[in-house]
């Protein structure tokens, strides 16, 4: 019975590892980070922006993935501040970054930025709240994964 579940387990991973091995960086990161985990965010930054009075606030689906964008970004390239990548310094500022997105627009996403409607909080005990919809997402994506991240390894 273990050979058999092992061998099972060992073909989804063949499979698996096959129809990722193509793929992108950015192609894996979308298969995660898909419609529906973007059409959460938004929808949940315009609420809480709402429900500050900020409603001129407004965030689409591309605006989202560019600021994503623009935070792994900033993720590897470290600077001293975050100010820094928009600064006008030719060695401190990084015009990638600031032609893809002003300043004051990333602090307004960043600032907004939401996973959970807040109200629905209420009773809740649990210290996850405000990403558990995300982590839940991003969970059901990762399952098929299992142990085979090793073999995920870009080239």
């Amino acid at each position: 019975m273990t050979h058999d579940v092992t061998g099972i387990i060992q073909r989804r991973q063949e499979v698996l590892v096959e129809s990722l091995k193509d793929c992108s960086p950015v192609m894996l990161f979308e298969k995660i980070f898909d419609d529906n985990v973007m059409s959460l965010i938004v929808e949940n930054s315009m609420k809480y922006a709402g429900q500050h009075n900020r409603h001129s606030f407004e965030i689409d689906k591309p605006e989202l993935r560019t600021f994503l964008a623009v935070l792994c970004f900033t993720g590897y390239h470290e600077l001293p501040s975050e100010r820094a990548y928009w600064s006008l310094d030719e060695n401190l500022g990084v015009p990638l970054i600031a032609n893809c997105m002003s300043r004051n627009r990333f602090s307004d996403i960043k600032r907004n930025l939401h996973f959970v409607d807040n109200s629905l909080a209420e009773g809740s005990n649990d210290k996850m709240f405000k990403m558990r919809p995300l982590c839940d997402f991003i969970h059901k994506k990762l399952l098929p994964v299992g142990s085979i991240s090793r073999k995920l390894i870009y080239r």
